[in-house]
């Protein structure tokens, strides 16, 4: 699966499929659209330059949070989760699924090309 995130229609039907019959700690097409925004910030505060981001892999968890202790006790909380990855011009939702909910939101999947470091090095000095 590799959806171009502006497919409104598609990502939408992706996320309804792995959210299932849950209600609780979904993902939402605007969830997606949101991290994106995020994580583009972030890249931007890193000092990577647009042309650099291609290949960039993120897995992103909305719903993940506290829950309450008793719940540990009933079973594992799940969360929905999505990945997203950086074309050449645009972001593509490439996976979704229902995962056991870890404490953090957004994870990095691949790790920066030399390129990428050199890039965020050279963003760091500037300063």
């Amino acid at each position: 699966m590799k959806h171009n995130i502006r497919n409104e229609d598609k990502v939408k039907l992706a996320l309804a499929a792995a959210n299932g019959k849950a209600t609780t700690r979904l993902a939402t097409f605007e969830d997606v659209q949101d991290y994106v925004a995020k994580i583009e910030k972030r890249l931007t505060v890193l000092g990577l330059p647009k042309n650099l981001w291609q290949g960039l892999r993120f897995t992103v968890q909305p719903g993940a949070g506290k829950v309450p202790g008793c719940y540990y006790r009933k079973g594992i909380p799940y969360a929905t989760s999505f990945e997203l990855e950086r074309g050449a011009k645009h972001w593509f939702l490439t996976n979704t699924s229902r995962d056991v909910m870890r404490g953090t939101r957004i994870l990095i999947q691949t790790w920066y090309t030399q390129n990428q470091r050199d890039a965020i090095i050279d963003g760091a000095r500037r300063f």
